[in-house]
């Protein structure tokens, strides 16, 4: 097929899917796209769980999720969930699409999660989240190629099945303290990502930001000061920065190198 030829297709525009949380649909243009693999990185207690939990449970309203809570035990799971339903934050009705693995239930094999992942997929689920890629692991491999083999895998899995797989992974402590987005372990993994969403935590001046970094469905770049609820466990925006993916200039081309390093 020439260029022309695929020109000519009248290919429609995909679906989107809400998340629940307005600033990061607005960015969207009006939601995810499926068949993407999206990363939530930062430091630890930036709030990666608790967004992805958020996440899950908006979309768990109308859809059907799987999540491998993969740090945590069926106990703390409940607990954590429990309190979101005490508070309002997460509808008891919508827990019923939320099919559940948590660390007692697997030990992070790489190959036996994604059976699992595609079974769920054939029963409908058309969300997943992984807790973290940190605790996933493949037999014959270690260090960076057994990092990359992780991400290429299961990028290949929402790209063959149509589905959305978001994924917490941690980025090295040089990149944090530098302000760098990456995922630990490998730089090629950053390559299988569809999306980069990074939240920063500031905790002498108690400032979050959520930062869209990488962004294949439409190029928007988005920073987005936001506050952490503990009382319903959920983020909300403090105001609103959306913008186009950020042109290099001679007032930000060294900005825009340090925060795209080994990203794109």
């Amino acid at each position: 097929m020439t260029l022309y030829e695929l020109l000519q297709q009248n290919i429609p525009n995909p679906p989107k899917y809400e998340s629940g949380i307005k600033f990061l649909d607005d960015a969207l243009d009006g939601g995810f796209e499926m068949g993407q693999l999206v990363t939530i990185t930062g430091e630890q207690e930036a709030g990666k769980t608790m967004l992805l939990n958020q996440i899950l449970a908006n979309v768990a309203q109308g859809h059907k999720c799987l999540y491998f809570s993969l740090e945590f035990n069926k106990r703390q799971l409940q607990k954590n969930f429990a309190q979101r339903v005490k508070q309002g934050s997460v509808k008891l009705e919508a827990t019923k699409n939320i099919e559940t693995v948590t660390t007692d239930m697997t030990d992070g094999l790489l190959a036996s999660v994604l059976t699992r992942i595609e079974a769920e997929i054939r029963n409908g689920a058309k969300f997943i989240g992984v807790d973290s890629t940190l605790m996933l692991y493949i037999e014959e491999l270690g260090g960076e190629a057994e990092t990359t083999e992780i991400f290429r895998r299961l990028q290949k899995v929402t790209v063959e099945n149509d589905v959305l797989i978001f994924v917490i992974t941690q980025g090295s402590k040089e990149d944090n303290k530098e302000g760098r987005i990456s995922i630990f372990g490998s730089q090629k993994a950053n390559h299988f990502a569809n999306m980069m969403i990074h939240l920063t935590f500031d905790r002498e001046e108690d400032k979050r930001h959520l930062i869209i970094a990488k962004n294949k469905q439409n190029g928007r770049y988005l920073k987005q000061r936001i506050y952490f609820n503990p009382k319903l466990l959920a983020f909300t925006p403090y105001e609103v920065e959306i913008e186009d993916a950020p042109q290099e200039s001679k007032g930000s081309r060294g900005k825009k190198k340090d925060l795209f390093r080994d990203i794109l």
